[in-house]
């Protein structure tokens, strides 16, 4: 079984010695926008209603969205209590946020989920135990978007690791992908150097006979 609690302790002790800043979710640079960018620049592109932020953090994805001045209804869930607590203080009543348990089912429907950072951290010292936990996650992430998902993890591909940092193979998640029944998405390695995102979309029609995927209407 997965345990959280050294994961939430430690992303609770980093806000107490960071406060409000990039630093307290273990990314000192920040570059928040070159994380969203896929998800933001889709937004941008049609009328979405609502978006999940799963592991919301201390909320830069609204930040960017009221910069972007994307008009959407923000939801915001993340396991440690003091980032919900200032994300409740810092935005009001613009997002809804929720303090969440890892291990509980998902409910609820979203046009857009956002995923960042979750599953950097191995919940398990057993390696196979903690990617069996990020395949069920996705897996139930991926059935309360409606329209897509965006996703990030650390890359394989970099000449060295933090401890507990939990690097995935992109071919692993694409296996996961293929699994589930998702076969139409982007693999973004060029946003960040060591991480990469995949952008994943529920609508996959296929128009015939032309063999090309239904055009996205965003």
């Amino acid at each position: 079984m997965p345990n959280f609690e050294q994961i939430r302790g430690r992303y609770a002790e980093a806000h107490k010695q960071y406060g409000d800043t990039s630093a307290a979710q273990f990314t000192p640079k920040g570059r928040h926008e070159e994380r969203f960018r896929p998800a933001i620049e889709l937004l941008k592109r049609g009328s979405f209603r609502s978006i999940l932020d799963y592991g919301c953090g201390l909320g830069f994805l609204l930040e960017h969205l009221i910069a972007e001045r994307v008009p959407i209804e923000y939801t915001g869930w993340d396991i440690t209590p003091s980032f919900i607590s200032s994300c409740n203080r810092r935005f009001g009543s613009i997002g809804n946020f929720k303090v969440i348990d890892p291990l509980a089912p998902l409910s609820g429907s979203f046009d857009a989920v956002v995923c960042s950072g979750v599953f950097n951290l191995s919940t398990s010292q057993d390696g196979p135990a903690s990617l069996e936990y990020v395949r069920t996650r996705l897996a139930s992430l991926l059935s309360i978007a409606r329209e897509f998902l965006l996703c990030d993890f650390l890359s394989p591909y970099v000449d060295f690791t933090q401890p507990d940092a939990q690097h995935i193979d992109p071919s692993t998640v694409v296996g996961w992908l293929i699994d589930l029944g998702f076969r139409r998405f982007q693999i973004r390695h060029d946003l960040l150097p060591y991480e990469y995102s995949i952008l994943v979309f529920r609508n996959s029609q296929i128009i015939r006979p032309k063999n090309v995927y239904e055009d996205l209407l965003y």
